[in-house]
């Protein structure tokens, strides 16, 4: 049996020994924790030489773009114009040979250019070391509208924008004569026409999409609005009253019964009576 005495230092020699381990994995720990934060801190700074040798980088390479004569332009092309001249789009770009070409690259007036009625998108691009590219996307007349109270007749686009104004018909390929559309005492081209005409419009597209799956081998060469009603022609011989409702399929498949039973006559259809009718001349 221990006495008391011997116990006691037994047990107090196994505390100092635990506390011992105790200190040890403490310092490992922090030794591993200080390495740790040395290599983050390592890693941060080689990031950050890494990242300040890039930006010097850029910087010396858009010094050498911008003052080097190598890269003033000596050639600038304009694509995607039918209509608008070389020399306008040119003189609105607000840029000119012997520019940089990559200042001009953002220095093309695109608001400038896209304020030309017949400019609908600029898109510019360049082609290293010294040549510009101005790329137009040029609105399409589709509709050729007859103002009475002037008139004269406004070449408009699919979204009723104003392209051009005319003092008498000339009718290209795919334009359609348009009466029946109200103009505002002062127009400005490269705006669109009102609201409440432009809603007459796309009811008519709507008329024209459907007309051409009954009707492939007819043609439709003029549309009115008057009256607040959407009169087609068709073939210049018949003229066809549609009533201003939705149900635009049922009227034009009736419109189709119609016709065959009057094929090769002139004359008008009123179908916006219960019963349609049709007069000849």
């Amino acid at each position: 049996m221990l006495d008391k005495d011997e116990k006691k230092r037994k047990k107090s020699t196994t505390r100092k020994s635990g506390k011992t381990r105790k200190k040890t994995v403490s310092n490992k720990a922090k030794i591993r924790k200080k390495e740790a934060i040395k290599k983050r801190k390592q890693k941060r700074a080689i990031l950050l030489t890494i990242f300040i040798v890039i930006i010097l980088a850029i910087i010396a390479a858009l010094y050498y773009l911008l003052s080097t004569p190598k890269f003033n332009i000596s050639s600038i092309s304009v694509t995607g114009n039918n209509i608008v001249a070389v020399d306008e789009v040119l003189s609105n770009s607000g840029v000119k040979l012997g520019d940089n070409v990559v200042k001009s690259y953002f220095k093309v007036d695109r608001n400038k250019l896209t304020s030309i009625p017949y400019i609908e998108n600029v898109n510019v691009s360049i082609k290293l070391p010294y040549e510009l590219n101005i790329t137009v996307k040029e609105r399409v007349s589709i509709y050729y509208a007859y103002d009475k109270e002037k008139n004269v007749y406004y070449r408009l686009d699919e979204n009723g924008v104003i392209l051009e104004i005319c003092d008498r018909i000339e009718l290209k390929k795919q334009e359609l004569l348009v009466n029946g559309i109200t103009f505002d005492h002062e127009v400005i081209l490269g705006t669109k026409i009102n609201a409440i005409d432009y809603s007459k419009i796309l009811v008519y597209e709507k008329i024209e999409d459907e007309f051409y799956k009954n009707f492939p081998e007819q043609h439709i060469t003029k549309v009115s609005f008057n009256n607040s009603l959407t009169t087609i022609y068709i073939n210049d011989k018949v003229e066809v009253i549609l009533p201003n409702d939705t149900n635009i399929q049922y009227n034009l498949t009736f419109l189709k019964e119609i016709l065959d039973k009057v094929s090769d006559v002139k004359g008008t259809i009123d179908m916006t009576k219960d019963n349609p009718t049709f007069i000849s001349f």
